[in-house]
């Protein structure tokens, strides 16, 4: 009687680890028992050992996206850092006209396709990771996901759109030697700058709390 107790502790320590899923060891077991060996339909239905598979999928692809969309947030920021403390001042100290003609270079150059797919696909990633945390078993990082979603498209792309291209788009028409061209560019300086780290900060902030949604990142209860 003692060795059974013993036996049946040792099967039970073997499928409480495997969650419930029998191996060579536990089939063994069980057949010198003289018992069938466990199987994993008996503790878990067909359809709700798909439906764990499934969601399990799904977090994963889930995860995968919000490292992705943390890296593109981050990576916006060290380009829009880079213009607010060394390349903007820089500009500021050439001759105007040069300094006109440089920038406009600039905001042509940068419509890269792999900029813009940083820009860009970014802001769509972090709508998509927001929209699947509501879907996801994942829940515990649901808000911090979808606050920083929201701080990337507006602060980042909203401000990109509303501000600084029409500052860009002002500075491309502009005549070159001109009190025109003078007035603008002072102005230009100081409010590009200004907006350009607003969503320098924006960004850093979105790719921040994405990272820290994945270090807090645990199934729901």
């Amino acid at each position: 009687m003692t060795n059974t107790i013993e036996i049946d502790l040792v099967m039970h320590l073997f499928t409480t680890a495997l969650d419930g899923r029998n191996t060579p060891i536990a089939d063994g077991v069980e057949r010198a028992l003289g018992r069938a060996p466990w199987s994993f339909s008996d503790f878990v239905p067909e359809a709700s050992a798909t439906g764990v598979w499934e969601a399990t999928m799904a977090d994963r692809a889930l995860y995968g996206l919000t490292f992705t969309s943390a890296i593109g947030s981050l990576i916006v920021a060290g380009v829009f850092f880079a213009f607010s403390n060394f390349i903007m001042p820089a500009l500021g100290r050439i001759p105007e006209a040069q300094g006109i003609a440089a920038m406009n270079s600039i905001n042509v150059t940068v419509i890269s396709p792999l900029f813009m797919l940083a820009l860009f696909g970014t802001a769509l990633l972090c709508l998509a990771v927001a929209g699947g945390s509501f879907l996801s078993a994942v829940q515990s990082t649901k808000w911090l996901i979808v606050a920083a979603a929201l701080i990337y498209v507006i602060g980042c792309t909203g401000v990109t759109m509303i501000f600084n291209v029409p500052l860009n788009d002002a500075l491309a028409a502009v005549p070159l030697n001109t009190p025109q061209a003078t007035e603008l560019w002072q102005h230009y300086l100081g409010d590009w700058t200004f907006w350009n780290s607003v969503r320098t900060g924006a960004s850093l902030m979105s790719g921040t709390m994405l990272i820290g949604a994945l270090a807090g990142w645990q199934p729901a209860s």
